[in-house]
């Protein structure tokens, strides 16, 4: 005879341990293995001090678990909760928690990125819509919110972007019956204007650049202006990527922050052919180059680990650029070497002027 599945709000009790401080203990069944077993999940009381905090944060698991019951029509999870399920499902803190020099194992997503996920939904998605269900975050609200806000038009396309992203969560865990994101239907004006011209150099003076400054911070520009790489992947590389007899580089990796990982695409991992007297440039620099344990290619001195772009940015391409007679734009160091020096047609000249 065929019995209908009850829904279930599955069990939260708080439990002391021997050391640290309480935790919640959720038990619940998974009707998706045969003879439905006992599941429990464990939440920290320091994240989660009260009982409700503990039942917002597993408003949407609950929802989840009676997706095939009747009862479950008539109910829908807040937009905080699908925040927590989202965060859970792609590791966002473990991510954005590694520490400098450790691999990504814990997910698909760039430290990066995970950071600015979180950062998103922590300070402006969760304050304005988190204690709203899904089927009250209206297009048209929101829409009217990104108007209001203070933000620049790159930051509403972001916090756009990261909520079209919640809702493909929401109906691909059948949390809501729309198929269409309601995201689609919002505009945010002006993410396309440039407000900057970049400057782009002259053969000449894209040599100033290079001859200018000093090691390794020379050869990183040399490396930018015979490939093209960004400068994530520039100060990943390591000497075994390098085979000099048959002319090629591998770039299979990237640093952001400080957190190896693998290349923004799959399509970036490539290996790319060496001009001769570019590979001569790199086998003059290794010759200088500092020992490290990893065999990075531009390790600092000081740590060993490659360095952060951003103090290469200050104290060496902004610093030339302000005292050279024409101006470098001062964006991001990986934006300003892919904008001085992206072109692979300066290959040859390059080489010719060594």
């Amino acid at each position: 005879m065929f019995s209908r599945q009850g829904y279930q709000q599955g069990s939260l009790r708080k439990v002391k341990r021997k050391r640290g401080p309480a935790v919640w203990e959720f038990r619940y069944r998974d009707n998706s293995e045969r003879g439905r077993p006992q599941r429990q999940i464990t939440l920290s009381t320091v994240d989660f001090p009260t009982e409700a905090a503990a039942w917002r944060h597993l408003e949407a698991l609950v929802w989840k678990l009676n997706t095939d019951t009747p009862q479950n029509g008539i109910k829908q999870p807040t937009f905080g909760a699908l925040c927590d399920l989202f965060i859970a499902d792609e590791h966002l803190e473990e991510i954005a928690n590694l520490k400098s020099g450790e691999p990504n194992t814990v997910g698909e997503l760039r430290v990066s990125t995970a950071r600015g996920y979180l950062q998103i939904i922590n300070s402006h998605i969760r304050p304005e819509w988190g204690e709203k269900t899904l089927s009250n975050v209206k297009p048209s609200a929101v829409a009217d919110w990104l108007k209001r806000m203070q933000r620049s038009a790159l930051t509403k396309a972001h916090i756009k972007a990261v909520m079209s992203r919640l809702f493909k969560k929401a109906m691909l865990w059948d949390l809501m019956n729309v198929q269409v994101n309601p995201m689609s239907l919002v505009e945010v004006r002006g993410v396309s204007k440039r407000k900057k011209t970049p400057l782009l150099l002259t053969l000449d003076q894209s040599v100033q650049v290079r001859e200018s400054l000093p090691e390794p911070y020379r050869t990183m520009v040399v490396v930018a202006q015979c490939t093209g790489l960004r400068v994530s992947e520039i100060l990943a590389l390591k000497w075994d990527d390098v085979d000099f007899e048959c002319l090629s580089m591998r770039v299979s990796r990237a640093i952001v922050r400080g957190i190896v990982d693998e290349v923004k695409t799959e399509y970036s991992e490539d290996d790319l052919p060496l001009d001769p007297d570019f590979a001569t440039e790199l086998l003059n620099w290794k010759r200088q180059c500092p020992p490290s344990r990893d065999g990075w290619m531009f390790p600092s001195p000081v740590t060993g680990r490659p360095y952060e772009p951003g103090t290469i940015q200050y104290k060496y391409i902004q610093k030339l650029a302000r005292n050279s007679d024409w101006t470098v734009w001062d964006g991001t160091l990986s934006g300003t070497l892919i904008v001085l020096f992206s072109t692979r047609v300066v290959l040859l000249s390059v080489s010719s002027r060594s």
